[in-house]
């Protein structure tokens, strides 16, 4: 597919330059916390490609809080880059797709209080196309599952993940 023109169709190219405007237009504007969100990726892939990293390490060059990502309908890793945290892919939490991999999926919500920002992240199982939050040992394996790999995230009983970033 071509990259969409003034009048021609098509997708809509990363571009950097104007990332990295907006985010400091968001910052001038006086935001507290600026979250970037990217739809890339390969679809169905659990991994991570180049594109992916470099857009998000950039995002959070230009002083991004955070990104988080979609596309791939399957979840993809977590990364913590200079203190800021990438959420390459959540995964679907609608969708009506039963391939492998698809069923699972997590969220996160951003709570922040001053100048801290706990992210708790959700392991999510789909079952009749609908959410649920899934059992303390699905949680824990998902998120071993996932590349890359955090180290940062504290797993609670429960299966959640916390991570704490300032």
């Amino acid at each position: 597919m071509p990259i969409a023109g003034v009048n021609s169709t098509g997708y809509s190219a990363h571009d950097k330059n104007l990332m990295e405007e907006q985010i400091h237009d968001a910052r001038v504007n006086g935001s507290d916390f600026v979250l970037v969100y990217f739809h890339y990726g390969n679809e169905y892939k659990t991994s991570l490609n180049a594109n992916q990293k470099e857009f998000s390490h950039a995002a959070i060059d230009a002083g991004a809080d955070a990104v988080v990502g979609s596309h791939p309908h399957v979840p993809q890793g977590i990364e913590v880059y200079k203190g800021k945290t990438i959420f390459y892919s959540l995964g679907d939490t609608v969708f009506d797709l039963e391939r492998p991999g698809t069923l699972t999926t997590y969220f996160v919500v951003f709570n922040l209080t001053g100048g801290q920002c706990v992210a708790t992240i959700y392991p999510i199982k789909l079952s009749g196309y609908l959410p649920y939050f899934m059992n303390a040992a699905s949680g824990k394996s998902l998120f071993s599952s996932l590349s890359p790999s955090c180290d940062e995230i504290v797993i609670n009983d429960k299966g959640i993940g916390l991570l704490s970033l300032s």
